[in-house]
């Protein structure tokens, strides 16, 4: 059995009274200060009071172990790991910037103090679960793990598979806290420490902002059991508001148009459920603003599951499985990888049809980091027979390319992007359009939002430039007749996803031809930067500089 035992570490470089002005250090289009602000008073009791580590003992085997699952908006995570000394408060300004290793998620390889990098939820109590067991096994059973999750985050089946596994294993040194803020869309019958009761948990709930009463629950003992402490924490209706510190206004500066492909997916989408009764659209939290009017005027036909992306697809196609045409909608992280067997056995196996259609893609938030980032996707669903991909380049393709999609029967992935060419093409069929037509120079296949790019990059030189919005099927018989009126050919393929995704389709194509062939798109080690847009693209050499060096180095070497 633990002991009752308290934090011994050396006192903090700030208290609690700084926390605020810490957490005002970080500016910047902050995606989620309600987020960071719930978690405040938990984090410092905790870091003041309870948890057995400090900078010094940080890497020592019996430290006690907090792991931040709710990794959306950290601010005051940071805060609190400046306050006690973890890093220096001066990283706090540089917080979201390319350089700066305090991201709008953390990252454990970069951020002093973190035990996991976060931001996808449902990872964190899995992770500590393993900690516990990790822990046991080497005889370590002093040591507490300590997790904090959300409300909402416990819709995620990551987390109702730990927590039914970690009450009957009696993991004892597992503490688990629940930031509870109504955020949740489904109420739990019967709330939320019944959960963790029923799986044979220790559980409490206790006012979120009550210091004293977050220590004496996060300190009483639990022999044999694992502990939930509960904590509420509903500002508009108990609580008067506490100062967020950053900018939580969405960015709306002159380099993101108005019109973005997400906000013409939303459009358009809700024109389509009005003109036919066979759509209907599969949310999972993301975007259900933006459908509030479809939802109320069609609400049997637009349906959001919560935080649950498994479900989505299953859903989805368990209504294709009825006629429907599901539109099934989140981040490409959440839509393709996160349930990826759903994708594969739920649509695929089944041999029913229906549309994914993302947001994110590979850096669209570079500040939120690699958590929400998919630059695998159209990789990912290239080990499955039979998908459409769309990947458009600017709003009206993305309407044409959606309309299309829903009007069939089979499997098709539309990827969106905020980057966006400067003008809209059309895109009548599914072949590659010749743009620019060159003289035995080579070829450069540019793909959806890259074409601006390519362009610039290959002003003046001899090259047939190809664009290319329906990438499966790829268009063989286009670069075929492109490449084969000329001897050898080098070909470019330019893709905002992850490099040589298509360079086997591409070999396929021209396989009794001589060629050779450059892939170009997202690199496959992870970058571990933040910043913006163009600094991503930079760094992948995905800008018209690098791409020009690249491509003339390549054709021209």
């Amino acid at each position: 059995m633990l002991g009752r035992m308290t934090n011994t570490t050396t006192p903090p470089l700030h208290g609690y009274g700084e926390l605020d002005r810490l957490m005002g250090l970080m500016t910047g289009d902050e995606k989620h200060g309600p987020a960071a602000t719930s978690t405040l008073d938990v984090l410092w009791v905790l870091y003041d009071r309870v948890l057995r580590v400090s900078p010094a003992t940080a890497g020592s085997p019996g430290r006690d172990r907090f792991l931040l699952s709710k990794g959306h908006g950290p601010m005051a995570y940071y805060a609190v790991l400046a306050a006690r000394g973890f890093f220096d408060e001066e990283l706090l300004s540089g917080f979201g910037a390319y350089d700066s290793p305090l991201g709008h998620h953390p990252d454990r390889l970069l951020v002093p103090g973190a035990e996991i990098g976060s931001g996808s939820l449902g990872h964190g109590l899995p992770l500590a679960v393993g900690s516990v067991l990790g822990l046991r096994a080497q005889g370590l059973t002093e040591p507490r793990v300590w997790v904090l999750t959300g409300d909402a985050e416990l819709d995620e089946g990551s987390n109702h598979e730990a927590i039914a596994y970690a009450g009957p294993a009696g993991l004892e040194q597992l503490n688990t806290v629940v930031i509870d803020n109504a955020s949740a869309t489904y109420a739990r019958p019967g709330g939320i420490a019944a959960r963790f009761e029923a799986a044979g948990w220790s559980a409490s709930t206790v006012d979120g902002r009550d210091h004293d009463a977050l220590y004496a629950a996060f300190t009483a003992p639990h022999p044999g059991r694992p502990h939930a402490v509960i904590a509420r924490w509903h500002p508009a209706a108990e609580h008067p508001a506490r100062p967020s510190g950053p900018d939580t206004t969405p960015n709306t500066s002159e380099d993101t148009p108005m019109d973005t492909m997400r906000d013409r997916f939303i459009a358009t989408t809700t024109r389509l459920l009005d003109e036919d009764p066979r759509i209907a659209v599969v949310l999972a939290e993301i975007s259900r603003d933006g459908f509030g009017p479809a939802e109320r005027a069609h609400p049997h036909r637009v349906v959001n599951v919560g935080i649950r992306e498994q479900l989505l697809i299953g859903a989805g196609a368990g209504m294709a499985l009825t006629g429907m045409r599901p539109v099934m909608h989140t981040f490409a992280s959440f839509l393709v990888e996160r349930p990826f067997e759903q994708v594969k056995l739920d649509l695929g196996h089944q041999g029913v049809g229906g549309v994914l259609v993302s947001a994110g893609a590979s850096y669209d938030w570079p500040a939120g980091g690699f958590t929400h980032m998919a630059p695998g996707d159209v990789a990912l669903l290239d080990t499955l027979d039979g998908w459409t991909v769309h990947v458009p380049g600017h709003p009206d393709e993305a309407e044409t390319l959606l309309r299309r999609s829903v009007r069939g029967d089979g499997r098709v992935y539309v990827r969106l992007s905020l980057q966006s060419n400067r003008a809209a093409r059309a895109v009548g069929g599914p072949g590659f359009e010749t743009v620019r037509r060159g003289d035995g120079g080579g070829v450069v296949i540019a793909v959806g939002p890259m074409l601006d790019n390519v362009l610039e990059a290959t002003e003046g030189l001899d090259v047939t430039v190809l664009y290319a919005t329906t990438v499966r099927p790829f268009d063989a018989a286009s670069l075929r007749r492109a490449a084969g009126a000329h001897g050898t050919t080098g070909v470019v393929l330019v893709e905002p996803f992850l490099a040589g995704t298509s360079t086997a389709a591409a070999n396929d194509a021209l396989t009794d031809l001589p060629h050779r062939i450059l892939g170009l798109g997202v690199g496959r080690s992870e970058l571990r930067r933040y910043g913006q847009m163009p600094d991503h693209l930079v760094a992948h050499g995905l800008d018209p500089r690098s791409l020009r060096q690249r491509i003339t180095g390549f054709l021209h070497p």
